[in-house]
């Protein structure tokens, strides 16, 4: 799961990093002041290649990515991996967007069909918590393991 995780950060890593086309150079220029959110389909070319598809939301070094069954939120240090479906929560130690934007290429190589929509550009969201999970809400019947 982590190495899924990983390549679909890096769709957005990619979009920011390259700067390849305008739309990307426009994000990138904008995500250190404004809310940058898009929709995304991919292929995820592991062993067995795998569709994806769902959303990313990025200001400043945090990031939230939604996807069919797992929400990741990052607030710039801590990274919360949170499966619906088996209900397993793992938080970890993280960087933000900077782990992903630092060697973008390694994870492309597992990418391919890339198709970006809906994208948004909108002003910095200040509202508490909206890349934190709050971990403690969830009832008995969620596993949380804290790897910090």
């Amino acid at each position: 799961m982590k190495r899924i995780v990983i390549a679909l950060l890096a769709l957005f890593a990619s979009c920011m990093a390259f700067g390849q086309t305008e739309l990307a150079q426009t994000l990138l220029g904008k995500l250190n002041t404004h809310k940058v959110s898009f929709s995304y389909s991919c292929t995820v070319n592991l062993d067995v290649p795998m569709k994806s598809s769902g959303t990313i939301t990025a200001q400043q070094n945090s990031y939230r990515l939604t996807t069919a069954g797992m929400d990741i939120y990052c607030d710039g240090t801590t990274r919360w991996t949170v499966d619906t479906a088996t209900k397993e929560v793992y938080i970890e130690n993280a960087t933000g967007l900077r782990e992903y934007l630092a060697d973008t290429q390694r994870y492309l190589d597992n990418l391919s069909d890339i198709e970006l929509s809906d994208v948004k550009v909108e002003p910095v969201d200040t509202r508490e918590g909206i890349f934190r999970f709050d971990e403690k809400s969830l009832d008995s019947s969620w596993v949380v393991t804290d790897l910090r």
